[in-house]
């Protein structure tokens, strides 16, 4: 019908808006996070320090340096830090919109980009400055370009995409290995233009001390947790039931040959899920490729059954309209809420920190009372989270022993959680340490701030 012609995109307009309009109160809300451990190195780069040889950083250099030069020109600002991973989704759904649309119409392109958009995992991550929203970007974005029929511009992007995650590796390794069937004048453009950016910039950073041990070699040694993976991708597929419905009828009954390649980095992706150490937000760069299998799939079965097409598109908007506000009620009445013991923490360290004082501790906290208080982390020791010490490249005695040494003064943590939760570290805080201010968080629970420059009296 020539008057739907440009409903599609139209339609996809509305969706960026209603998008726009639930995510954007997330965009100046502050809880603990990693985003804070993030953002504080960024402080560290602008001050002229170098990731790896001066602090500890598990991740590429893309990251860090964005925040390094948001740093630089806005200071700790909260609102411009989240726009990274907000406007990140935001390209990536537009991205995925003309891709789809390219491949297979334009109402493909719309259920993709929509179903991909509203993800519950996505838009959960949408505000979050952790890395992951950008690392999605530049790889939609090469696959964009390599559709585009410019491997060499494609390979590069990857390699930006490499240099930001490392998970996006996988992603990469799917491509090479479907180029390297397909196409071997393809597969060696692209391979150049990645291994003019990955490659030499890899290559360079390894002349960087610390870099291959705390970017590769750290996540080999990290300790596995039993039953972590299964429970992470049980609640997955609770919340993201609809795209994975959808996108197994694509892969058990389509035979479009454009969706081998989506296919392709999707299954791959699936194996890297099931064998790593999963965290929630990896699944972020699994969603643009579940999108656009499950939105050719529910077309296939549109067309298939043309009686009852009225149904099923009733039955997708009922689960698809639902789940957006599912999710958006969620957002708006937990994960937006503010820290609500912040203000209390700032506020104690604020008036009792001298201009030498230093604070260290819990990685959730300390990073987001340094950046409010500006007192620095003590010996730019940003990420004390419990795995750095499990992998053997931290030990808990020599970080104690420098702490007393170097005579810092705050110590904050949530007893059972992260650094509070070892017994080396409740003991030096009990003899060496006195708890000067406690507070109990409706979410965080109990934060404690210990001051080590005061000896606890023997019967405290």
């Amino acid at each position: 019908m020539p008057g739907l012609k440009h409903a599609p995109f139209w339609m996809f307009l509305l969706l960026l808006l209603t998008f726009f309009l639930i995510e954007l109160p997330g965009l100046s809300h502050i809880d603990p996070g990693d985003e804070h451990t993030y953002i504080y190195m960024g402080k560290l780069v602008a001050e002229g320090k170098m990731p790896y040889r001066d602090f500890f950083n598990s991740h590429p250099p893309v990251q860090v340096f964005v925040s390094g030069i948001l740093f630089s020109l806005f200071g700790f600002s909260i609102v411009i830090f989240k726009l990274v991973p907000f406007f990140s989704t935001i390209g990536t759904s537009v991205l995925l919109f003309f891709l789809i649309k390219k491949l297979f119409g334009p109402w493909e392109g719309l259920l993709g980009a929509g179903l991909f958009l509203f993800s519950y995992r996505v838009m959960l991550e949408a505000t979050y400055f952790l890395g992951v929203d950008l690392t999605t970007f530049f790889v939609v974005l090469s696959l964009f370009l390599l559709y585009s029929k410019r491997p060499l511009w494609a390979g590069s992007i990857a390699g930006v995409a490499a240099l930001t995650g490392l998970y996006s590796l996988v992603v990469i390794f799917a491509v090479l290995a479907f180029l390297f069937f397909k196409s071997k004048k393809l597969f060696l453009r692209y391979s150049i233009g990645f291994f003019i950016v990955g490659g030499l910039i890899n290559l360079a950073l390894l002349l960087v001390p610390g870099y291959f041990l705390q970017v590769y070699w750290y996540h080999a040694l990290k300790p596995s947790l039993p039953g972590s993976t299964f429970s992470i991708f049980l609640a997955f597929m609770q919340k993201h039931y609809l795209i994975l419905s959808l996108a197994l009828l694509a892969a058990f009954g389509c035979r479009r040959k454009r969706l081998l390649l989506p296919f392709i980095i999707a299954f791959f992706y699936l194996i890297f899920l099931l064998w790593v150490r999963l965290f929630h937000f990896y699944f972020v760069l699994w969603l643009p490729f579940l999108a656009m299998l499950a939105a050719v799939g529910l077309m296939d079965i549109l067309s298939r059954f043309p009686k009852y097409r009225d149904i099923f598109i009733a039955i997708f908007l009922i689960f698809f309209g639902y789940s957006i506000v599912s999710t958006a009620i969620y957002l708006q009445s937990f994960d937006f809420i503010d820290f609500a013991s912040e203000r209390e923490l700032t506020g104690f360290i604020m008036d009792n920190a001298s201009p030498q004082d230093r604070i260290f501790g819990d990685v959730l906290t300390v990073p987001l009372l340094a950046l409010r208080t500006e007192v620095p982390i003590a010996f730019d020791f940003v990420d004390t989270n419990a795995m750095r010490f499990l992998s053997g490249l931290a030990d808990f005695g020599e970080v104690l022993k420098k702490l007393k040494e170097e005579k810092v003064r705050f110590v904050v943590v949530r007893p059972l959680e992260g650094f509070g939760n070892s017994a080396i570290v409740r003991d030096f805080l009990v003899e060496s340490c006195l708890q000067s201010y406690r507070v109990t968080d409706p979410y965080w629970g109990d934060v404690f701030v210990y001051d080590c420059s005061k000896q606890p009296s023997l019967n405290s």
